[in-house]
C-alpha cells in the first residue's frame, strides 16, 4: 500500500468520524427563533438546544426551526403547563425524531414540518398532548388551537410529505396523540400504548392523511375533533402497528385510503378507521362521502374490545377477527348522523352505489353487550355485501346485514327503552351473498336475532345460522320495520335463495319476490313464515299479503321442522325433490290477495307437490288447486282443510287432485274430496329470476341542516354585522374573512356553506361601498369558504369562467331577484357530494 493511498484512507476516516461527531453534536433541534411567546431552554439555547434538555412555555409560544431533530440516543423534553407550543420547521429539513422526546402540561404541543417527519424504530415519545403534522400550520391557526377555537392544517406547496413511523418505536398516548401528514405511514412493531402522562378521564389518538383539515382540540383534556377533512387520491393511510390502549380510548384513523394490515388495535372506547373523500363534524350532523377509489383494506387485522366502525367507498377485510361492544362495516357514498347517539335520538342514513361494496374473506367479528346497552349493536351495509370462506360473525345484538343503496336508522326512545327504527331501499344488484360459515345471534328468544336484508339474498356452500331469537332474510325492494309494524315490497327480481343452508333458529322469517330454497335444512323451535310476495304489512295483529302468480315459492330437497306453526304462501308453492315439512299447524296459501283471515284466489294459484311429504297436526291448504305428484303425501292428524276461508275471485271451482303413488289422508284415511288422476305435470325447475327493477337513490335527509334560506339569511347577517362594525376597509376586510372562515368551520355541508357565501354577497351587494371594495370584499367571502374556493378553483380550470367573473356576476345581479339556491344547485357540482 503506497503512502499516498495510505494517506488518503486516513483523511477518508477522519472525515467519516468528523461527520459522525458533528451530526450526533448538532441532532437536537438547531436555529430555533421565537416568532411569539416566552420559552425557556434549560440547556444549551434555541440557537443549538442541548441533549437531555426540557423546553418550557410561559404563555403560548411559537419558534420557528431551521432543523428540528432528536438524535438515536438523545432526549428532549417539553413542559407546557403554563401555555400551548407550536414548533415550526422553516427550512427544507425533514425532521428526525431517533431519540426520547417527552411533554408534561395539558396544553397542546405542535411540531409541524411540511418537508417530512420521520419518527425512527429507535425513538420513544411520551407526550400529554401532542401533534405531529406535516400538513401546515399558520401561526393564527396555533393560537386558534390553544384557546380551543377551530383551527386549519393545510398540505402546502411542497406538495404531498409523509409522517413516517418505523418498526420499534413506542408512542405514548396521554391524553392526544395526533399524527396528521399528506400520508401516514405506520410500520409493523410500531406500539401505541397508554402513558402515564395521561391527566384527562380520557385519551385520543388521531391518525389522518388529507390535503385539508378544520379541527377542533379541547384545550384541557386534548379531545380532537375534525370539524371538516378533505382528502385526494394521494392521501393515503398506511397503519399496521399496535394500540394496547385499554382506558376509555378513542382512536381514529381517516384517509383518502387506509391500509390496516397486520394492525392489533385494542382499545377501551371505540375504534374508527374511514377511506372518504370527506369527513364533518359540527356537534350535531356527522357526515361522510366517498367513491370506489377510497378503500380500507385489511389483512390480519385484529381488534378487540370497545367499538369499531370501519368504512369507506369500498370495505375489503381478510383473514381478520375484530371483538368489541359495537362492530359497524359501511360501504358507502355517504353517511350522515344527525342526533345524539347518547341520549338515543339520531337518524342515521346511509347511501351507496353498487360499487361501494364490503367484502369480508375468512373474517370473525364477535359482538358483545348487554340487551338494552347504548353502545352495542351490529350493523354491515354496502352497495353489494359478501360474506364468504368461512367467515363467522357471532352477535349479542341484532345482526343487521344488508346490502341496500339507502339505509335509515332512527333511534326512538320512550323512558328507559330504546328501540329503532329500519327503513331499507334496494336497487338492481345490491346483492347480499353470504358463502359458508356461520351466522350466530345471541340474543332473547322474542328478539330478533339476525336480520339479513339485500335485493338479492343469496345463503349457500353449508352456511350455518343460528338465531336464539328470530331469523329474518329478505330479498326486498324496501323494507320498513319498527316495533309495532313492517312493511315489505318487492318485484319478481328480488330473489332469496338457499344452497345448502343449515338454519337453526326460535322463530323464522323470509320473503322475497321469488323465493327458492335448496337443499336446505331448517330446525325451528316457534313460529315462521316463508313467503314469496308483492307486499306485506303487518301491523300489530293485521297480517297483509298480496303477490302474483310470478312470485313463486320453491323449495327443492329442503326439510323445515318446526315445533310451532309454519305459514308458506306465494303466487305459486312448489315443493319438489324430497322436501319435507314437519309441525304443529302448516298452512300452504298460493293466492294473490291475504289479508288475515281470508286467502283470495284464482284458478292459477296453485300449490304443487312433486316426491315431497307435508306431516302436521293441523294442514291447511288457501289455493285455487293443489296437485299431489310423485309420491308425495300429506298427512294430518287433527285438521285436514282445503277450502276455508278462501275466497275465489275468478269464479273457479276447487281444484285436488293426485296421482295414485301420491296420499292426502286425516289421521290415516284418504281424503275423499282429492281425484285421483293419471296424468301427472312435469316437475318445474327452479324459475328463472328477471332483473330487480333499477330505483332511484333516496336523496340524503336534511334533518341536522338548515334550509337554504336560513342558510342564506345566515350570511347575509353576518356579513351585514361586519360591514356595520367595521370603521374602515381594511378593518371590512379582516373581519369579513374572520368572519366568513368562521361560518365555513361550522357549516354542516357544502351545500349549506355555498347558501352561506350566496347570502353574504347579496348583502355586499346591497351596502353602497364603492365598486372596487365590493369586488374585493366579495373575493374574500368565496377564498374563506372551503366548498366554495374549491369549486370556483375546479371551474377555473374545466372553463373559462373566472373567479372575478362569477363575482362581477353577483355584484351586478338585480337585488329585486334575489339568489335563490334551486337555481345556483342546476350549475354547480358540490364536490363534497360525489
Amino acid at each position: 500500500m503506497n503512502k499516498r493511498w495510505k494517506n488518503l484512507r486516513r483523511s477518508t476516516l477522519t472525515a467519516l468520524i468528523t461527520l459522525a461527531l458533528s451530526s450526533s453534536a448538532f441532532a437536537m433541534p438547531t436555529g430555533g427563533v421565537i416568532e411569539q411567546g416566552n420559552v425557556g431552554v434549560d440547556i444549551g439555547n434555541l440557537a443549538v438546544v442541548g441533549d437531555g434538555a426540557t423546553i418550557t412555555t410561559q404563555t403560548n409560544s411559537i419558534i420557528n426551526w431551521q432543523d428540528f431533530s432528536i438524535g438515536a440516543g438523545q432526549s428532549l423534553n417539553f413542559n407546557t403547563a403554563a401555555g400551548a407550543l407550536l414548533n415550526r420547521v422553516t427550512s427544507d429539513k425533514v425532521s428526525e425524531l431517533l431519540g426520547t422526546m417527552t411533554q408534561t402540561g395539558v396544553n397542546p404541543l405542535f411540531v409541524v414540518n411540511p418537508n417530512g417527519i420521520h419518527v425512527g424504530g429507535s425513538a420513544n415519545i411520551d407526550a400529554a398532548n401532542l401533534t405531529l403534522s406535516t400538513l401546515e400550520m399558520s401561526s393564527g391557526d396555533f393560537l386558534n388551537a390553544a384557546r380551543k377555537s377551530n383551527y386549519n392544517l393545510v398540505q402546502g406547496s411542497k406538495g404531498v410529505k409523509e409522517v413516517t413511523v418505523d418498526n420499534g418505536a413506542r408512542l405514548g398516548v396521554g391524553n392526544t396523540m395526533n399524527i396528521y401528514g399528506s400520508k401516514v405511514v405506520v410500520a409493523d412493531g410500531v406500539i401505541f400504548n397508554q402513558s402515564d402522562k395521561k391527566t384527562a378521564d380520557k385519551s385520543y389518538a388521531l391518525i389522518l392523511a388529507g390535503d385539508r383539515a378544520t379541527m377542533w382540540m379541547d384545550s384541557k383534556d386534548g379531545e380532537t375533533q375534525p370539524v371538516r377533512v378533505t382528502t385526494t387520491k394521494d392521501n393515503t393511510v398506511d397503519f399496521h402497528g399496535n394500540m394496547n390502549i385499554y382506558g376509555n380510548t378513542d382512536a381514529r384513523v381517516i384517509g383518502s385510503t387506509v391500509n390496516l394490515d397486520r394492525a392489533n388495535v385494542s382499545v377501551g372506547a371505540k375504534f374508527e378507521a374511514m377511506a372518504v373523500k370527506q369527513a364533518s363534524y359540527n356537534g350535531n350532523v356527522f357526515y361522510e362521502s366517498a367513491d370506489q377509489s377510497n378503500v380500507l383494506s385489511a389483512n390480519n387485522f385484529t381488534g378487540n374490545s370497545g367499538q369499531y366502525a370501519l368504512s369507506g367507498g369500498k370495505v375489503d377485510l381478510k383473514n381478520s377477527a375484530i371483538h368489541g361492544s359495537k362492530i359497524e362495516i359501511r360501504g358507502e357514498k355517504d353517511y350522515q348522523t344527525t342526533g345524539d347517539l347518547q341520549r338515543g335520538n339520531a337518524i342515521q342514513e346511509q347511501r351507496a352505489d353498487t360499487d361501494n361494496t364490503v367484502s369480508l374473506d375468512n373474517v370473525t367479528l364477535t359482538q358483545n353487550g348487554y340487551r338494552g346497552d347504548e353502545y352495542a349493536w351490529f350493523y354491515i351495509n354496502g352497495g353489494k355485501t359478501e360474506i364468504k370462506n368461512g367467515s363467522t360473525i357471532e352477535t349479542t345484538q341484532t345482526g343487521n346485514i344488508s346490502a341496500a343503496q339507502y339505509v335509515k336508522r332512527t333511534q326512538v326512545k320512550s323512558g328507559e327503552n330504546k328501540t329503532t327504527e329500519f327503513d331499507w331501499q334496494t336497487t338492481k344488484d345490491n346483492a347480499l351473498t353470504v358463502s359458508g360459515g356461520r351466522l350466530a345471534g345471541h340474543t332473547g328468544q322474542k328478539d330478533d336475532s339476525l336480520t339479513l336484508i339485500g335485493s338479492t339474498v343469496d345463503l349457500n356452500n353449508g352456511v350455518k345460522i343460528e338465531a336464539a331469537g328470530q331469523f329474518n332474510a329478505g330479498a326486498v325492494q324496501r323494507m320498513y320495520g319498527r316495533s309495532d309494524r313492517n312493511d315489505i315490497a318487492t318485484v319478481k327480481g328480488n330473489a332469496l335463495r338457499t344452497d345448502g343452508a343449515d338454519i337453526k333458529a326460535n322463530s323464522m322469517y323470509m320473503a322475497g319476490g321469488n323465493v327458492q330454497l335448496k337443499d336446505t335444512v331448517a330446525n325451528v323451535t316457534e313460529d315462521s313464515d316463508i313467503a314469496a310476495i308483492k307486499t306485506w304489512t303487518v301491523v300489530g295483529e293485521r297480517n297483509n299479503k298480496t303477490a302474483d302468480v310470478d312470485n313463486v315459492l320453491h323449495l327443492d330437497n329442503t326439510k323445515v321442522t318446526l315445533d310451532g306453526d309454519l305459514v308458506i304462501g306465494g303466487g305459486t308453492v312448489n315443493l319438489v325433490n324430497g322436501t319435507t315439512i314437519k309441525g304443529d299447524e302448516l298452512t300452504f296459501g298460493a293466492g294473490h290477495s291475504h289479508d288475515g283471515t281470508t286467502t283470495r284466489v284464482t284458478a292459477d294459484n296453485k300449490v304443487n307437490l312433486w316426491n315431497s311429504k307435508i306431516e302436521g297436526r293441523d294442514v291447511e291448504l288457501h289455493a285455487g288447486g293443489a296437485g299431489i305428484w310423485n309420491s308425495s303425501t300429506i298427512d294430518a292428524t287433527e285438521k285436514l282443510n282445503a277450502d276455508n276461508p278462501v275466497v275465489r275471485t275468478d269464479g273457479s271451482n276447487l281444484s285436488l287432485l293426485r296421482d295414485e303413488a301420491s296420499h292426502v289422508r286425516l289421521n290415516g284415511i284418504e281424503a275423499a274430496d282429492v281425484k285421483v288422476v293419471t296424468t301427472v305435470p312435469a316437475v318445474p325447475t327452479t324459475p328463472k329470476i328477471p332483473d330487480a327493477a333499477v330505483m332511484p337513490m333516496p336523496a340524503p335527509s336534511d334533518a341536522g341542516s338548515a334550509s337554504d334560506a336560513e342558510n342564506m339569511a345566515t350570511g347575509m347577517n353576518k356579513a351585514r354585522a361586519v360591514l356595520n362594525a367595521s370603521k374602515n376597509s381594511v378593518e371590512r376586510r379582516e373581519n369579513m374573512a374572520i368572519q366568513m372562515r368562521e361560518l365555513s368551520q361550522n357549516s354542516p355541508s357544502g351545500r349549506a356553506s355555498i347558501g352561506v357565501v350566496m347570502g353574504a354577497i347579496q348583502a355586499i351587494s346591497d351596502s353602497g361601498l364603492a365598486e372596487e371594495e365590493q369586488r374585493a370584499l366579495m373575493q374574500i367571502v368565496i377564498n374563506a369558504d372551503d366548498t366554495t374556493n374549491r369549486v370556483t378553483t375546479e371551474q377555473d380550470r374545466a372553463t373559462v369562467v373566472t373567479t372575478a367573473d362569477a363575482v362581477e356576476v353577483a355584484e351586478y345581479a338585480d337585488v329585486t331577484n334575489p339568489f335563490d339556491m334551486s337555481e345556483a344547485a342546476e350549475g354547480i357540482t358540490f364536490s363534497d357530494q360525489g
